[in-house]
Parts: C-alpha cells; sequence; structure tokens
C-alpha cells in the first residue's frame, strides 16, 4: 500500500490499491494562483517549478490549494523573469522541508548599458519586496529567500539559449545582444535612471546599488543587511515606485526563461512581441520546420502578449493561459485559433498535462512519479 496526496477539491492523505502510471511527457501542472504563475514540471531525476508566483497569500494558505507540496517536491526552482507575480511565493514559506538544490534566473546579454539594466532589475525586485520583507534583490535575495527554506545547499546559475533542464531545452534568452534593440533598450535604461533621481528617498537607495560590483553569475555584491530604509515613507511613494516598476517590467519581459520540449511542450514566459518572433523564428531554424506543434502550449504573459506570428509558426492540441480575474479581462481571443482546446485557469482551474485528464490526480511521495486514477 502506498500512501499518496489525492488532488481533487481539496488535498488529503489517503491510500490506494491499484493505480495506472503515465509514462508519457511532460507531467506538469498548470496551478490555479490568480494573476500570477507558478508550474510544477515533473521530472524523473528532478522535479521542478517553474516560478513560484500567487496573487496573495491566500492561495497558500488555504488547504484547497497544494502549492507547498508541490513545493516539498521540487528539486530545482526556475524563476522566469523578475516580476514578482512570478517569485513572490517565496516570502510566504516559512518552513523547512524543502530540498532545492539549483536556482535558475535569467541572463542578461552583454551590451554597452548591460551592466546599469542588471543594476536596475536589482533595484526594482528590491523596491518590490519591500511589501513582503525588510530587503531583497532579484537573484541575490531569491537565493537568500531559498535558502532560508531549503534544508540542503542551493546552486545558482544563469539561462541562456543552449542550456538544457532535465528534459527542457532553454530557447530564450539570447546569451548575445545581437536578437535585442539595443538601442531602445538603452534609452529604456537612461528614462529609468533619470526617474529614480527624480524622489530623493529612492535615489538614496539607488546609489547602493549603482555603486555595487557585478560578479560573473551577475549579481550584485552587495551586504543587503546594511541597507536602510523607512518603509512608511517608502510605502507612500508607490505611485512612482508603480511607475519605475511599469517601465522596467517591459526590459525584463524581453529577458525571460522561455522552454521547449520537442513535440510536447512550449513556454514564452512574459515574452513581449518582438521577442516572440525572434524567439519561434529561432527555435523553427534550430529544428528546420516551419511549424512548432506541440501538445502543450502556454501563452506568454498570461495569454495578453500576442504576435501575428504565432498563428502562423504554433499549433498546439491544448493551449493553456494562468490568469486570474483582471488578467482575464486582457485575455487575447486569436490565442483559441491556434489550439483544439483552450484553458484559462481563472475559468477552468489547474490544468494537469498528463494524457487523459482525471478529475482525480494523485502525486506519489516519491519524486517524479505521478499517477492516475
Amino acid at each position: 500500500m502506498l500512501k499518496l496526496f489525492i488532488i481533487s477539491s481539496k488535498i488529503v492523505l489517503g491510500e490506494i490499491k491499484v493505480c495506472r502510471r503515465l509514462m508519457s511527457f511532460p507531467n506538469f501542472i498548470v496551478n490555479d494562483v490568480g494573476d500570477a504563475n507558478s508550474i510544477f514540471l515533473q521530472d524523473y531525476e528532478n522535479p521542478m517549478m517553474l516560478d513560484f508566483g500567487i496573487q496573495n497569500k491566500d492561495f497558500l494558505d488555504d488547504d484547497k490549494f497544494f502549492l507547498k507540496k508541490q513545493l516539498e517536491f521540487t528539486r530545482e526552482l526556475i524563476v522566469s523573469h523578475y516580476h514578482k507575480d512570478h517569485f513572490n511565493g517565496l516570502y510566504y514559506v516559512n518552513d523547512k522541508n524543502i530540498e532545492i538544490r539549483k536556482l535558475y534566473y535569467p541572463y542578461i546579454p552583454r551590451f554597452q548599458s548591460s551592466e546599469k539594466l542588471i543594476k536596475e532589475i536589482h533595484f526594482l525586485a528590491f523596491l518590490q519586496s519591500i511589501e513582503y520583507i525588510k530587503s531583497g534583490s532579484c537573484a541575490s535575495d531569491l537565493i537568500s529567500l531559498v535558502r532560508k527554506v531549503s534544508s540542503t545547499e542551493v546552486e545558482a546559475c544563469s539561462l541562456h539559449i543552449g542550456k538544457t533542464i532535465g528534459q527542457y531545452e532553454v530557447i530564450w534568452p539570447p546569451k548575445s545582444a545581437d536578437d535585442f534593440d539595443v538601442p531602445t533598450l538603452a534609452r529604456n535604461i537612461k528614462i529609468i535612471e533619470d526617474k529614480i533621481k527624480e524622489i530623493p528617498e529612492i535615489e538614496k537607495l539607488w546609489s547602493t546599488f549603482d555603486r555595487a560590483e557585478i560578479d560573473d553569475n551577475q549579481l550584485l555584491k552587495i551586504d543587503y543587511e546594511d541597507l536602510t530604509f523607512n518603509r512608511d515613507i517608502l510605502e507612500n511613494l508607490k505611485e512612482p515606485i508603480n511607475e519605475i516598476e511599469s517601465k522596467v517590467k517591459r526590459i525584463t519581459n524581453r529577458f525571460s526563461i522561455c522552454l521547449y520540449l520537442a513535440d510536447n511542450f512550449l513556454f514564452l514566459g512574459d515574452l513581449e512581441q518582438k521577442e516572440i518572433r525572434a524567439c519561434l523564428e529561432n527555435l523553427l531554424k534550430q529544428n528546420d520546420k516551419e511549424k512548432i506543434c506541440v501538445k502543450y502550449f502556454i501563452t506568454p504573459h498570461h495569454g495578453t502578449h500576442y504576435s501575428d506570428c504565432i498563428r502562423d509558426f504554433i499549433h498546439a492540441t491544448y493551449v493553456i493561459s494562468s490568469n486570474g480575474k483582471e488578467r482575464i479581462k486582457d485575455y487575447n481571443l486569436k490565442y483559441n485559433e491556434i489550439g483544439d482546446y483552450y484553458h484559462c485557469t481563472c475559468c477552468n482551474g489547474y490544468f494537469y498535462g498528463m494524457g487523459e485528464l482525471s478529475e482525480k490526480v494523485i502525486i506519489s511521495a516519491l519524486p517524479g512519479t505521478i499517477f492516475i486514477v
């Protein structure tokens, strides 16, 4: 007899005598987390979590959600990009039942202003994290967050085209800046810096990031414990912080980690239109194909970012969007034209990518095994 976790409207501990194992790939769960993203990827060697974002802490506290249990199975965590709706669930995990061994984050290609961009991304994530904890940065603080909840050593590194994670191929971001409109990026980076300098309280904090050195893993050499600020003052500056955030968001979207598993799975992060086209054209070229046919396609930016090339380049059996009550309002209906079935978590709940769908899905206590009954 196996002791298993039965996933339905609630999680309960239970026992079963007979079950049927599905060997098809990929085994994954697109979680219903509101306007955020959390995808559990089954890999027989290292179960992975692709983002760990939630709309609010209720998605972890309510027993009908089972994100914490998925995190306990997780051995590798991929943060597709530095927006809080893709990693803020980490701020609410306070136990030590986690054994994450590797943490991945996006590589920023080198160009003239890339160091300034890396610092701005770190600074934005620091400002975002203020509503959760006293200090934070992007990759650096994610590492410390994971180490706080993980009982094992955590190895951290960036991802770019050419790398693989388990069964999945990394198809974005590129290692070279040639695939980006660098002059436009540089102008936006300068606009962000000028906006930061308009507010003395924010500029004072920014100076610490601006002076910091960047190591080979694109992490800032900052002692975050020494950063001091008045939380009340910064909370009263939410409007300018949100304005800075909106400008940085468009840039960080362009560097989203995207994954591909031939004939099965395609994830395009939160890519913007130009990068969607560049990513897909590169994927078609590398595989010598005219069209990418997959069983599961996760739409970029919760189904709100769309490029006309998607209709020409992709066909999927299932088109899946992770969204909540706000994002669903901007869902692009053109996505319904490229697949046989479409699924929005806001309307349809969790999506189980594992062959035949079932009302009862069972995750065994052994990592890398999914059962259906």
